[in-house]
């Protein structure tokens, strides 16, 4: 929160997701809530922006309680769900709902995925006895696209963080930030590293 540039004039809200639902945090008389969105094939943010996005200087004591909170929400998911690992993400669906909660104000939207989208909108298949593997240079599919042209309609950027140890359909997912005017960092890792 201390490199934001314009901090009196910047907001941010916080969500998380996993294989079966997007977690909006948002505050509601200072109790710290979750709104679940688990429609993971047609994703958006059911919170008006008023209700999740913080200002970074008036409302610094809101965002650390909740990030208070999340991390608390973390680790009792990360302790409870230890058996349970997935190797999908529905990250095209929570790069939708990031642009819908945005609609009304522009802004950016980082993205951070440690799997492969394989579930959800714009989920691509990764399987590699499949048929149409992701290529470098081809997408799979082009509903970033439109997307992307509503993402540019209402001036956000969409900013993607890639953590990956499998393949991944680059080609693809990249495509909402590249039209977006954002970036993509990838960093691939071996199961060794």
């Amino acid at each position: 929160l201390e490199a934001f540039d314009n901090k009196e004039n910047s907001f941010i809200s916080i969500a998380l997701y996993d294989n079966t639902n997007i977690y909006f945090f948002h505050m509601n008389k200072g109790e710290c809530k979750i709104t679940l969105m688990n429609d993971l094939n047609d994703a958006f943010c059911p919170l008006s922006p008023s209700q999740m996005y913080f200002n970074v200087v008036s409302q610094r004591k809101e965002i650390d309680s909740l990030f208070e909170k999340i991390n608390l929400f973390i680790n009792d998911r990360c302790s409870n769900d230890k058996k349970q690992k997935s190797l999908s993400t529905p990250t095209g669906s929570a790069i939708k709902a990031g642009i819908s909660s945005l609609i009304d104000i522009g802004g950016r939207v980082l993205v951070f995925t440690p799997n492969p989208c394989s579930i959800g909108y714009g989920k691509c298949d990764t399987n590699t006895n499949s048929k149409t593997l992701p290529s470098i240079f081809a997408p799979l599919h082009d509903l970033f696209t439109p997307l992307a042209e509503i993402a540019n309609k209402n001036s956000i950027v969409v900013d993607q963080f890639i953590f990956l140890s499998t393949v991944y359909a680059l080609s693809t997912m990249s495509t909402i930030s590249s039209l977006t005017g954002g970036d993509v960092h990838y960093y691939p890792y071996s199961n060794d590293q």
